[in-house]
């Protein structure tokens, strides 16, 4: 006897749709073109694993068409103009162009209400943290994830609140100038967040999460012995590249995908 599976997969054609179609409170999202495809996947396969529900805003339509194949999730078309002939390598100023999405999809789905988690695509979920953040989040309009020093914008979760919805606006953050901080090879929008709310983390009710708990890049390298078994999630940062993240990940058996 054979089985048939049918993958049903929701491609929403603007932001605004996905929202009429949807009625949870908390959205976790991730965002991608189609150069992220491997991590995407990966970040996916954990979330299933861990049964947490990601929606991902698709940069251009051949992400959206692949993962739709693969995944019954929910995928919105944020069409910002991707050239496919163009490098949109990290640090760069062309990189600006990807890298802020990420604020532009918190404001709108705040503004609508809904609270956010946003997670890098080299993030993979060890086990649901949705409680964890949904209990966070009513004490605190921000917690995100640290490198000890300062925010990472890598994992970050935020309440919908007047006082971010306003942060948040293209409009504000232009007046922010948020286009000069980047194209130095650096992560320009953890430098811009960490320029106005890490530098006043009290005044925007932004919190820490805990490193063993929420740990990235060198943290979980030193400690994942003692953290494995507690950590909600992974964030494999501090390495630059696809391939090299993609080798890090095997190295503990966190990539589930073969290639």
């Amino acid at each position: 006897m054979t089985f048939f599976f049918i993958i049903r997969c929701m491609i929403h054609k603007t932001l605004d749709d996905f929202l009429d179609n949807n009625n949870d409170h908390l959205i976790c999202y991730i965002v991608s073109n189609f150069d992220g495809f491997n991590l995407v996947k990966n970040c996916l396969l954990s979330a299933q694993k861990s049964n947490v529900s990601i929606v991902l805003f698709a940069l251009d339509e051949e992400i959206a068409e692949e993962i739709s194949k693969l995944f019954e999730i929910d995928i919105v078309l944020f069409l910002v103009g991707i050239d496919k002939n163009q490098t949109y390598k990290y640090g760069t100023f062309e990189w600006i162009d990807i890298v802020y999405n990420r604020y532009f999809i918190a404001h709108r789905l705040m503004k609508d209400g809904r609270n956010i988690v946003y997670m890098d695509t080299d993030v993979v979920i060890m086990k649901d943290f949705t409680k964890n953040i949904k209990r966070k989040l009513r004490n605190h309009q921000i917690v995100i994830q640290t490198n000890g020093n300062n925010c990472c914008t890598g994992f970050f979760a935020m309440r919908s609140c007047p006082e971010l919805i306003w942060f948040f606006s293209r409009k504000k953050m232009t007046e922010k100038n948020y286009r000069s901080y980047g194209g130095n090879g650096g992560p320009s929008d953890q430098k811009f967040f960490n320029a106005f709310i890490g530098s006043d983390m009290e005044k925007y009710q932004c919190v820490f999460l805990e490193r063993e708990l929420y740990p990235n890049g060198q943290y979980y390298y030193d400690y994942n012995e003692e953290i494995e078994q507690k950590c909600f999630i992974i964030h494999f940062n501090c390495i630059q590249g696809e391939v090299k993240k993609i080798k890090r990940m095997k190295m503990y058996q966190k990539f589930y995908l073969d290639l």
